[in-house]
């Protein structure tokens, strides 16, 4: 039988690709492609593809033209539906590269062995027994004395591209070290029938996550924000080659969730959900950022790593908020509202108060990455900063001991009490004109104080 849809290749890109469409090949590439000169992992996925009756299998690095810029903002905006609309998605999850292949075979540490035998009517049976094969880097040890994550058991899943291909595709075959796993919307299931568990990059607290996904869809706008800061936590510790692509790399799934709501997608947030999604925090656990350039600092994609979405506040622990959206606005390439984020500004209306940074221990510090910063409101220290970057390091963003600073007051909520936006006066800019540097939390009564010290301001982020 053929099947004359399209079957999808997810695949660990970056650089150094060898089978790809460029402006030197297209026209070569539209006569027909030779299938000994593909790399091996997509080779794999031809013989499965064929063996499966599928027609036709789409690979983004000969589908979209390489260095060719225009060509893949095009393409790129259309992915979604790409993966959307797939029979099924061959994932070489076990693959670091294009060169890894698709097919394995099970490790022997975890195959099969007799233990024994049982009576049964008529005489004995064997009985077998194996260790659980993991589904997780995070536990994925093969020995007590091998006690550190290994990440790349499963280097699809720790790249960002992968992580919207998964949950846009309505099914996923992955390839790993030692099982096939089937991923769709109502069921995940793998050969060793460990149900209990899932394949993932970092830990198994969170469920399947792709029929997470599709129940949150199911249950329609009530359900929009708060799996919007799942997708943020899941998403943004992920790796992705260029930095560029980080808007790109999450534009379809921020095309499906804006079919469920009516506001408007901004960098990487939604305009209903401000204030307080403006209180993302660097999740301190990870390693220490990096700021990109000529993204918006208000937006957690302005980063890299780890993001934590506790300060911005579940409707039941908001108490009151502080801020209020004056204006916010986005410039996009090519006028996609999904894509790529060129600048962006939002005016708020808040509390404003001055402040001083500072370095409790740099004296002591043995690295820079040692040092602990603090902020001080008239003498005094909030009890929680999380800066957004190592603001030590020298550079554009530099900020020294004692640095004046400004806190705009956010919201209060039940758990954390007071939250702040710490900003900086952005170098260039007209007054009333920030950055963002960080945010700061500060228990409640202590905080109920500082509203009659501070005075409301009309400030602009950037």
């Amino acid at each position: 039988m053929r099947l004359h849809t399209t079957c999808v290749l997810a695949i660990v890109g970056g650089g150094g690709l060898s089978s790809k469409t460029t402006p030197r090949n297209i026209d070569d590439h539209r006569r027909g492609i030779d299938v000994p000169w593909l790399s091996k992992t997509i080779q794999d996925c031809v013989v499965f593809a064929r063996k499966l009756g599928f027609r036709y299998l789409w690979v983004d690095s000969l589908c979209i033209v390489q260095d060719d810029l225009e060509d893949w903002r095009r393409e790129s905006a259309r992915m979604s539906s790409v993966y959307r609309n797939a029979i099924v998605t061959l994932a070489a999850t076990r693959s670091p590269n294009h060169a890894g292949g698709c097919f394995s075979e099970i490790s022997p540490d975890y195959q099969a062995i007799r233990v024994g035998s049982i009576g049964v009517e008529g005489g004995t049976a064997p009985v077998h027994a194996r260790r659980q094969i993991p589904h997780c880097s995070a536990w994925y040890n093969l020995s007590p004395e091998d006690t550190e994550p290994r990440g790349t058991d499963f280097p699809l899943l720790t790249r960002a591209w992968a992580y919207q291909e998964r949950l846009l595709s309505p099914r996923v075959l992955h390839f790993t070290p030692n099982e096939l796993f089937w991923e769709c919307t109502e069921l995940s299931e793998c050969e060793c029938l460990s149900a209990d568990s899932f394949y993932g990059s970092k830990d198994l607290s969170s469920g399947f996550p792709k029929a997470r996904h599709a129940e949150s869809l199911a249950a329609g706008a009530a359900e929009m924000s708060e799996r919007w800061h799942d997708i943020v936590e899941e998403y943004s510790p992920l790796g992705i080659t260029f930095d560029k692509d980080r808007f790109p790399a999450l534009s379809g799934l921020a095309k499906q969730m804006q079919q469920f709501r009516s506001d408007r997608y901004l960098a990487g947030m939604w305009e209903a959900d401000l204030p307080n999604t403006l209180l993302w925090a660097v999740d301190l656990n990870e390693a220490w950022p990096s700021r990109l350039p000529g993204v918006p600092t208000w937006t957690w994609v302005s980063v890299t790593g780890g993001i934590s979405t506790d300060y911005c506040g579940w409707l039941e622990n908001l108490e009151k908020v502080y801020a209020k959206v004056l204006s916010a606005h986005c410039t996009t390439v090519g006028g996609d509202p999904h894509g790529e984020v060129t600048s962006g500004t939002i005016q708020l209306s808040a509390p404003l108060f001055p402040a001083t940074l500072v370095y409790d221990n740099a004296n002591s510090a043995s690295s820079d990455a040692a040092i602990e910063y603090g902020i001080r409101i008239f003498g005094k220290k909030l009890w929680r900063f999380n800066p957004d970057y190592m603001l030590c390091r020298d550079g554009a963003a530099h900020l020294p001991h004692g640095a004046r600073v400004y806190c705009l007051m956010v919201i209060r909520q039940n758990q954390w009490g007071d939250i702040f936006l710490v900003l900086r006066r952005a170098v260039g800019q007209r007054k009333g004109v920030y950055e963002r540097i960080g945010v700061a939390a500060e228990p409640m009564p202590k905080s109920l104080q500082l509203v009659k010290w501070g005075w409301r301001s009309t400030v602009t982020v950037v």
